[in-house]
């Protein structure tokens, strides 16, 4: 499984894997390790085990050889040896005794002799276990008494046909070496050809002086029964002999009659032959792997391996029980950890499944489940405060939602207000707008009376200077003064009211912050003087009429009202100051009001950006309110 694959996994799955992926580790590491140990164990064990087995094989052949060397050294001090040897070498010196080179055991004396002790030397290898037991003279080697009368009874060891074999060998060590010998297990033609093996004592007299040899001829029986008793040495461990040919020298387990029989040339073999001693893996004379300890007997002159073995496969036998059996233990284990792991993987996964089933709750946008885990670890902690959290989502989505109807509300009303305060500023700016167009006419008539009286006053210095010229035309001049008379009582009426009405428009231009309600009433006075300017003018109109029929009654007052037209003449010089005047005030509140227009139109510029933006806040609290119905509380 790749690691990439595995954040797909539920966490009861990665917990089981973790927890029992750290179980088989543990378990295997225990295993293998107990294994390793065990066999290890075992293994020195049963090497322990073949080396003392050849440690006791070592043993008991040295004290069977040790037994049969008491046995010669106490029986060639008895007094029966002693005695029978000292006949036979007496007889030996006769010249009956004598048939060229042999021994005469066939004379009547000798026959004497040996029956008086037969009887004592039989029952003494019949007590021992000897096959025979031999008196040999140490000077021509002639063997004088046996037990079993075999074919070498009377012979030569050194001159008859017995001079290359290993009894004569072992005859003339011992005669050499004065002590005990031990000859090597070979065949031995008297005895039938049998595998035979000697131990010779010297005899000795008085003065110390070798005067015989005794001799037994020890059975292979008697080391192969030594050497094959099996106790401990399982169904394949055996200890065997090797001599210095590579035969052996004691029986196999698996081979029958292997003794001279059967080569052993392993490595282990010569290692002992060299008189080396260890244990080693090695193939057998079978060509099947063992464990051979080797060591050697070098006992009065002996030199033997000494080889014990077993099998590898027995000797892994209990290696290989005990390894199964810890495989068997170690999957009882992991069995064990499954259900052990799934129970608390269980525990740990279902409280975080229900977390997760609640959180996919929460993304649909349901706030109404809460989790039920009653316990105080690090999992209930968890689920604790996640139905806390629950509780203040819920908590804050509640004052989100109460929030959003507020602010949509309040959002409606802003933009229902400004949608007024835009229309009313749009009112506002139009009459500003009626407002100023009007101040302009009048300032336009101010200024037009203002011209007229700068010509009414040039008239009436012309005609003071004139006033011969023009008493033909006295009627004209009458009606023109009357008129200019009437029409400047007008004309300082509306200057009055026209300042009245600065006046009322420079207060209500002041008050504009209030929707400039104020300026309506400014234009209606401005109507109403209109239309009494209108009046006015007709009635200049009428009154030229007039001043035609009483222009020749005025002639001949002409010359009387010179006064009188000097005097018009000032006023009509402070009529036109009093019109400049009129006219550059006229001139200020038409910029006030220009002014007012242009506050008026920002004014509802902002008003329409006011209710444009509450509009958009009132989609915006739409929208919240929409996402906020999204969850279930």
């Amino acid at each position: 499984m790749k690691f990439i694959r595995l954040k797909n996994l539920k966490i009861l799955t990665k917990l089981l894997i973790f927890s029992q992926s750290i179980g088989l580790i543990i378990a295997l590491s225990i295993g293998v390790l107990s294994i390793y140990n065990s066999g290890k164990a075992l293994e020195n064990e049963n090497i322990e085990k073949i080396e003392a087995l050849s440690n006791l094989k070592k043993k008991a052949i040295d004290q069977f050889y040790t037994n049969i060397f008491n046995d010669l050294k106490a029986f060639s001090a008895s007094y029966e040896t002693n005695l029978l040897l000292d006949r036979l070498l007496e007889y030996g010196e006769t010249e009956e005794a004598h048939i060229g080179n042999a021994f005469n055991v066939s004379s009547e004396h000798y026959q004497d002799i040996y029956k008086d002790h037969y009887e004592s030397f039989k029952t003494f290898i019949e007590t021992k276990g000897y096959y025979d037991i031999f008196l040999i003279s140490k000077d021509q080697g002639h063997v004088m008494f046996t037990v079993a009368k075999e074919s070498d009874l009377g012979e030569s060891l050194p001159n008859g046909f017995l001079k290359q074999s290993h009894f004569t060998d072992l005859w003339r060590r011992t005669v050499n070496k004065r002590e005990i010998g031990v000859s090597d297990l070979k065949r031995y033609e008297p005895s039938n050809n049998d595998p035979a093996q000697f131990v010779t004592c010297p005899i000795m007299d008085e003065n110390n002086e070798m005067k015989g040899i005794l001799a037994v001829q020890v059975p292979d029986k008697m080391i192969n029964d030594i050497m094959t008793n099996r106790i401990g040495m399982g169904k394949s461990g055996e200890a065997y002999l090797v001599g210095q040919d590579l035969l052996m020298r004691s029986d196999s387990r698996f081979i029958e009659d292997a003794i001279l029989n059967t080569t052993v040339n392993g490595v282990t073999t010569k290692k002992a032959l060299n008189k080396e001693i260890g244990i080693e893996i090695v193939d057998d004379y079978r060509g099947i792997p063992v464990i051979s300890s080797y060591d050697y007997i070098n006992i009065g002159g002996l030199d033997w391996a000494l080889l014990t073995e077993m099998d590898v496969w027995e000797a892994v036998k209990a290696s290989k029980d005990l390894r199964n059996k810890l495989i068997v233990i170690v999957c009882i284990i992991v069995v064990l950890l499954i259900f052990v792991s799934y129970f608390f993987g269980r525990s740990f996964s279902k409280p975080i499944e229900q977390v997760s089933v609640l959180a996919e709750q929460l993304s649909k946008g349901d706030l109404t489940h809460k989790l039920n885990y009653n316990q105080n670890d690090e999992i209930g902690q968890m689920v604790k405060g996640f139905n806390m959290m629950v509780d203040k989502l819920k908590t804050i989505i509640s004052e989100v939602v109460y929030g959003s109807d507020n602010m949509l509300k309040a959002s409606q009303q802003v933009s229902q207000s400004a949608n007024l305060i835009s229309q009313n500023a749009s009112e506002q700016a139009s009459s500003v707008e009626e407002i100023s167009s009007t101040m302009e006419e009048i300032v336009a008539n101010i200024s037009n009376n203002t011209e007229n009286s700068k010509r009414t006053e040039h008239i009436s210095l012309a005609a003071k200077e004139g006033i011969d010229e023009l008493s033909e035309n006295t009627k004209e001049t009458v009606r023109a003064n009357q008129v200019i008379a009437q029409k400047s009582a007008v004309i300082s009426e509306i200057a009055m009211q026209t300042n009245i009405l600065a006046l009322n428009a420079a207060v209500e231009a002041a008050n504009s912050g209030e929707h400039g309600k104020g300026f309506a009433v400014v234009a209606n006075e401005v109507r109403k003087l209109a239309e009494r300017s209108k009046e006015a003018a007709e009635q200049i109109e009428s009154d030229v009429l007039n001043g035609l029929k009483m222009s020749e009654i005025a002639g001949g007052r002409m010359v009387s009202i010179l006064p009188d037209i000097a005097l018009a003449s000032d006023l009509v010089k402070e009529i036109a100051a009093a019109s400049m005047e009129q006219t550059q005030g006229a001139d200020q509140v038409n910029n006030a009001i220009q002014q007012l227009n242009y506050v008026t139109q920002q004014n509802a510029a902002a008003s329409e950006e006011l209710a444009a933006q509450s509009e958009e806040m009132s989609n915006h609290a739409g929208k919240l309110k929409d996402l906020v119905s999204y969850f279930k509380i």
